[in-house]
């Protein structure tokens, strides 16, 4: 990932720890725009999803994410994505990608490095959600890997993530390859 990050930009982070927040708090250090968006590496956007997510930020105090789309014509992929964007205005959840101000970021001190995978969301959008408003943009979708549904089924995926959403705790991820 590194290498392949270096042949499109100079400002790549290298870090020898593996600490999804201690990664996220380091890019939006050297940000220097006043929007930040965090993209999962398993996540492809659209070209108006950067456009969409900008014109929100400009007129709103928000936070959010965007809708997903499956990475293939699947049922279940199909399935899995309508439900969980059927439930994306209601839930403070990412798509595999979450946008903010940078300023609100900075008024909650970013991620809470102490959580190194599992509940940095979910803690950081609970941060966010006391300062700011939740907003999901429904014009724009990220594509994201359809790994655990392809493991657990349409079912297993979408318990995996309720319980995600509301049992905190400070694991690593199952690794789903």
């Amino acid at each position: 990932t590194k290498e392949i990050s270096e042949k499109y930009t100079d400002n790549v982070i290298s870090l020898n720890e593996r600490n999804v927040s201690l990664a996220r708090n380091a890019g939006a250090k050297i940000a220097h725009g006043d929007f930040l968006v965090f993209l999962d590496a398993d996540t492809l956007i659209g070209n108006t999803v950067i456009e969409n997510v900008c014109t929100i930020l400009n007129k709103d105090e928000v936070f959010g994410t965007c809708k997903i789309k499956p990475e293939s014509k699947r049922m279940n992929d199909i399935l899995y994505a309508y439900v969980k964007n059927s439930f994306n205005d209601y839930f403070r959840w990412s798509s595999g990608l979450i946008f903010c101000k940078k300023s609100s970021f900075n008024k909650i001190d970013g991620f809470d490095e102490n959580k190194k995978t599992k509940g940095e969301l979910r803690d950081f959008l609970s941060r966010l959600n006391k300062i700011s408003k939740y907003k999901c943009v429904n014009l724009s979708y990220a594509v994201t890997s359809q790994r655990r549904i392809m493991k657990g089924g349409v079912i297993g995926a979408a318990l995996y993530w309720i319980k995600e959403y509301t049992i905190s705790d400070n694991e690593d991820y199952p690794a789903i390859r």
